[in-house]
């Protein structure tokens, strides 16, 4: 078909459509690969904010920090995962734990197992045995992070990866 009669430099109707059509495709996957991009940095998000608990955890372990509770046992801090959407902080003092801290995870970011718990120990800081937070973004299909922290304290990190 050619151009239109009445004035030349004017687009067809198909034109028009076909151009439309193809910012609509495009848009479409850009939004897609937006939110999934989102997703990803809200589990990272997540990631660092577990990682930033477990080293005050460490850190007031070290430092013997009791918050002023006067215990004659001191023994350390634990960080354990409360439920699939949060965990929490605890001061263990005199054979018994007290919460310090509730932290929940954002919508959609959930733990994989919650039945994860770490106890860092004053003097030697060691964690008895190693344990692995494994965080799962449900709105992304079987993708995980975890955060390790080994048998001697050392927390370290995981780039996306299929979840176990």
């Amino acid at each position: 078909m050619g151009k239109n009669k009445l004035n030349p430099l004017a687009f067809t109707l198909i034109e028009i459509l076909v151009i439309v059509t193809i910012i609509t495709i495009v848009t479409g996957i850009g939004l897609a690969y937006y939110n999934d991009d989102n997703h990803r940095k809200n589990l990272f998000k997540e990631q660092r904010k577990l990682v930033d608990v477990l080293s005050l955890a460490r850190k007031k372990t070290m430092a013997n920090d009791d918050q002023n509770h006067s215990c004659t046992d001191f023994q350390g801090y634990q960080v354990n995962v409360v439920n699939a959407n949060s965990y929490s902080m605890t001061l263990c003092c005199d054979a018994s734990c007290i919460g310090i801290q509730t932290y929940n995870l954002i919508s959609d970011v959930v733990f994989q197992t919650i039945t994860t718990s770490l106890q860092f120990k004053p003097i030697t800081l060691n964690v008895n045995p190693a344990e692995t937070f494994t965080l799962r973004n449900s709105a992304l299909s079987n993708k995980c992070v975890q955060v390790t922290v080994s048998s001697a304290g050392v927390i370290s990190t995981s780039d996306i990866i299929s979840c176990p």
